[in-house]
């Protein structure tokens, strides 16, 4: 290697060394581990829970009766965490938004009271409550479907139907019609009750045998449309609903015999029967055999 080579190869290896130990005077001193936390500046932000909503009143699936009065309403009851603001809706049975509420609750985490949900028309609604998180993204919520009704009906299945009412039912008309018949043109049955009010279990609910129900048969189905009378005497119905009827609500007569209490279908007795007539052609038999011993 040529000595002029080697002076300029000392001398870049010398500009080097004082720019690096110039950049490392500039900069700032390293701070020790003990030093005071004033000294520190750290920003941190905590988020409690995910954002959750559940409904608990009314239930999922519930029913509510509709108590009489004139601008119905129900309270909800709303357990929320980590919630910045609240929206609640309440859908009717057509599909329509009726109410809308927006929230900003007192405390992040509680429980909300709302007592002002209308309830107009009879069917079913859905109420739903979303919101914004702690950090005001909006959240996906709760959401819950009920129902409200003057009247729901179920089969008892020993021949009377069974109509859980509410307080502004005084009377109650069944419409039997063959399950077939769609258009209800053929009416097979049309039966008014007297006033309910006097029945043991008014207002809770009523056990009602149609007159002439269980002369209609056996092979058919049925589908009884039930409508609900206030006591004004108004000819317009609160509400009709629609029970459908497999068959027809009275046990099928199957020809069978009660005796003591106890059934015995057409098979069983003839079985029986030809029993009943091998065990005395045997005897029979036993006693012209032993007859004839005797005679010997």
């Amino acid at each position: 290697m040529s000595r002029v080579f080697k002076k300029v190869l000392s001398l870049v290896g010398l500009a080097f060394v004082i720019g690096v130990t110039a950049f490392a005077a500039g900069l700032p001193p390293v701070k020790e581990a003990n030093a005071a936390s004033s000294d520190i500046n750290v920003s941190v932000t905590i988020i409690g829970s995910e954002f959750a909503t559940e409904i608990t009143d009314p239930p999922y699936g519930s029913v509510i009766y509709d108590d009489g009065s004139i601008n119905p309403t129900t309270s909800a009851a709303v357990a929320y965490t980590a919630a910045s603001s609240l929206h609640v809706e309440l859908t009717d049975p057509a599909g329509n938004v009726i109410y809308v509420d927006d929230i900003t609750p007192s405390t992040t985490t509680g429980v909300l009271t709302i007592d002002d949900l209308p309830l107009s028309t009879y069917g079913q609604y859905t109420l739903t409550v979303d919101g914004s998180d702690l950090n005001g993204r909006p959240v996906t919520g709760d959401s819950i479907v009920f129902s409200y009704h003057v009247i729901t009906a179920e089969d008892n299945g020993d021949g009377t139907i069974r109509v859980n009412l509410g307080l502004a039912v005084c009377r109650l008309r069944f419409q039997v019609y063959d399950r077939t018949d769609t258009t209800r043109e053929n009416i097979l049955i049309d039966y008014t009750t007297d006033d309910l009010t006097s029945q043991p279990n008014y207002p809770d609910y009523v056990d009602i045998e149609i007159p002439g129900f269980a002369e209609l048969g056996n092979e058919r189905e049925y589908i009884v449309i039930i409508s609900a009378y206030d006591c004004s005497g108004d000819p317009d119905p609160l509400e009709e609903i629609g029970l459908p009827v497999l068959g027809i609500i009275n046990p099928p007569d199957t020809g069978a015999l009660h005796i003591f209490g106890m059934t015995i279908s057409r098979v069983d007795y003839i079985v029986t029967g030809l029993l009943v007539f091998f065990a005395v052609v045997i005897f029979a038999f036993f006693l012209l055999r032993r007859k004839k011993n005797e005679r010997r």
